[in-house]
């Protein structure tokens, strides 16, 4: 055997791989953090290797006549493609938003950069720290552009968890400036560095963005303006996350029944939320859930003027996802309120329970 055979080995993929056919190699496994092999011998294999519940890194089979140092599986490596997850989202209106700015006077661009700082910084690892992960900054980096941003991490579950709450914060903060923005997150091969990326997870991200159709109020429209969740990335959370990923992405995601994406909502409405306990005060509490619900009329506000200011029907269809979803979440503002003026005119307070 000549060269070297790497193998990136996943739990969906982590079968018993016979290794007969390597005699006198020398076998080297590279683990994911945290987590150890299991080698056993089968009826059917001479020797094997297999990952119990977790993926793995890499596999590398070596001749030991020209073994090798095994390459960094950090990321570090800037000249090699890479099977990674990959968010790709964009700024919905951001070119009207331009052209508005240059036909004024002062030409003042202030507000559309403010909006692409919203983006965030290239920072991964804060979300479910304990999970298996391959590199401690868990090879996350975001490459933002005008009105978009690519963003990437290694395929491991706190990988995974932490892209997917970076876009829910780039969601999050862009809509309480009234802005829409669209997205994809899928999985693929993509060389990205701080400056530069290419390759066809790029390319896929990047076409299936216009193509999002999550939450569709009927089959005429296209584009709706939510961060797509691709299947495969569902399903690698199904199967491989554990069980802070598989929590936070429930709390971060719906489903329409058939798509999933990043849906900001249902944070918003459990804003605030406690447990009560001997010193909870439900007349300050009804003053915080007064105050956020103010917060998320004022939004609504904002996207209901951007519809009147528009005659384009699509935009408007857009702007009306975000209305229902605000107008839901002041729904559900105005039952906690009530719950709370409950407690008050009984005197009954549920103590130990989470009141959200």
């Amino acid at each position: 055997m000549h060269g070297q055979l790497r193998f990136a080995a996943e739990l969906h993929t982590a079968r018993l791989r016979p290794l007969s056919s390597f005699a006198g190699a020398t076998l080297t496994v590279r683990p994911l953090r945290g987590h150890r092999p299991q080698l056993q011998r089968q009826p059917q294999h001479d020797f094997a290797v297999r990952w119990m519940m977790q993926p793995i890194a890499h596999v590398v089979v070596i001749p030991q006549e020209i073994a090798l140092p095994i390459p960094p599986s950090d990321g570090s490596s800037s000249t090699q493609f890479q099977d990674k997850f990959i968010a790709f989202v964009d700024i919905l209106g951001f070119s009207d938003m331009v052209r508005e700015a240059e036909s004024k006077a002062d030409g003042d661009f202030s507000r559309l950069l403010e909006l692409t700082k919203l983006f965030g910084a290239p920072e991964g690892g804060t979300l479910c720290p304990s999970s298996a992960h391959i590199s401690k900054d868990l090879n996350f980096t975001l490459t933002q552009i005008s009105d978009c941003a690519v963003i990437s991490a290694e395929v491991s579950p706190a990988g995974v968890i932490n892209l997917i709450g970076c876009c829910f914060g780039i969601k999050m903060r862009l809509m309480n400036e009234g802005v829409l923005c669209r997205g994809i997150i899928t999985r693929r091969n993509i060389l990205h560095t701080n400056t530069q990326f290419f390759g066809t997870g790029y390319m896929s991200a990047y076409e299936g963005e216009r193509k999002v159709s999550v939450f569709k109020i009927d089959n005429t429209e296209k584009g709706t303006p939510f961060i797509q969740v691709d299947d495969s990335v569902v399903e690698y959370v199904t199967m491989y996350g554990d069980e802070c990923v598989k929590t936070l992405f429930g709390r971060m995601t719906k489903s329409d029944g058939t798509d999933t994406a990043i849906w900001p909502f249902d944070r918003l409405a459990i804003i605030p939320s406690t447990v009560v306990g001997p010193d909870f005060d439900p007349h300050r509490f009804k003053t915080s859930v007064q105050r956020s619900r103010e917060y998320r009329r004022e939004t609504l506000r904002s996207f209901e003027l951007a519809e009147a200011a528009t005659d384009d029907e699509k935009v408007r269809r857009k702007i009306a996802h975000y209305k229902k979803g605000f107008r839901d979440v002041i729904k559900r503002l105005d039952e906690k309120e009530r719950a709370l003026d409950e407690m008050i005119e009984t005197g009954f307070i549920p103590y130990g329970k989470v009141f959200k």
